[in-house]
């Protein structure tokens, strides 16, 4: 059974102009670009939501947006770190309230499937509601679920929505841990409706895997007419000949890096902005031992 992207929207530090696909664009600040989030959210609401849920939740309304409809069979989220912003916000007042009459709404908010649970709610979807939290596959694995579902008929059209924040505060507690290395920590969004149900024009996911990252060819998947598209740094001198760009140096360290690489790679298809002669994508994401591919054209 086919599996098409209806629509896709992202939040990360990638500029639209699509500039560095010709020039080598030095870029140094990871600063995530972000939207006018009153555009979708209420203001009284946004005072509520940290910036996972802001991203993650304005990400998902725009995709919505977009097919001009809020009929889902579920809604799945993948988050590497989850809500650090609530739960630093938590351990701090437990430290200073030496832990009594501690206010549970940080608590409340810290949890991984927070993103998932205030999506079904707003959407009002009583459908099924999933959160995945592996790392760098967190993203892959919610994209994974929702494809298995449409395929064994449990629904026609799923929410796939991948993000993580990285709060100064968290940050910096991750710098002072040597076991981290010396990486950039960022953060970032992407939200995705599938469907087993395409048009001409929709963008096809043709295979999603995941591969050991030692010994990865990435010349096998530049055939003719394929672009690549990396965001696993790991494999950014294997791309540096081939037609393909690297993200990855644009990007800074996200455990969801796959999700903004698929989101980027829709946009190739769908913007007019320059001339985009490929009829494939394949996208890398992952870490230094595993790498998820995800394969998507689109639908002539």
């Amino acid at each position: 059974m086919n599996i098409y992207i209806k629509s896709h929207f992202s939040i990360s530090s990638l500029v639209d102009d699509f500039n560095y696909l010709e020039h080598d664009v030095p870029f140094s600040d990871y600063a995530v670009i972000e939207p006018d989030y009153e555009e979708l959210l209420d203001v009284r609401s946004m005072r509520r939501l940290s910036k996972i849920l802001k991203m993650g939740v304005f990400s998902a309304l725009r995709c919505l947006k977009k097919i001009n409809s809020n009929e889902l069979d579920g809604i799945i989220t993948g988050t590497g770190l989850g809500c650090t912003a609530d739960t630093l916000a938590f351990l701090e007042n437990m430290i200073s309230r030496e832990e009594h009459l501690l206010t549970p709404t940080a608590f409340i908010q810290s949890t991984h499937n927070t993103l998932s649970g205030t999506l079904g709610i707003m959407l009002k979807n009583h459908g099924y509601n999933m959160t995945w939290s592996q790392r760098y596959f967190s993203f892959y694995k919610a994209l994974e679920d929702g494809i298995s579902r449409i395929r064994q008929n449990s629904g026609q059209q799923y929410l796939i929505v991948g993000a993580d924040e990285m709060p100064d505060k968290v940050e910096s507690i991750i710098d002072g841990m040597s076991e981290c290395g010396d990486q950039v920590w960022t953060e970032g969004a992407a939200s995705f409706i599938i469907s087993k149900n395409g048009q001409v024009g929709d963008i096809q996911i043709i295979d999603a895997s995941i591969k050991k990252t030692a010994g990865l060819k990435l010349d096998k998947y530049n055939t003719q007419n394929t672009f690549l598209v990396n965001a696993n740094p790991n494999l950014e001198n294997s791309i540096t000949s081939l037609s393909g760009i690297n993200i990855s140096r644009l990007l800074g360290n996200i455990f969801v890096n796959d999700a903004i690489a698929l989101a980027f790679a829709c946009k190739l298809f769908v913007e007019n902005k320059f001339d985009f002669n490929y009829n494939r994508v394949v996208c890398f994401g992952g870490d230094a031992t595993n790498t998820s591919i995800i394969i998507i054209e689109k639908k002539q």
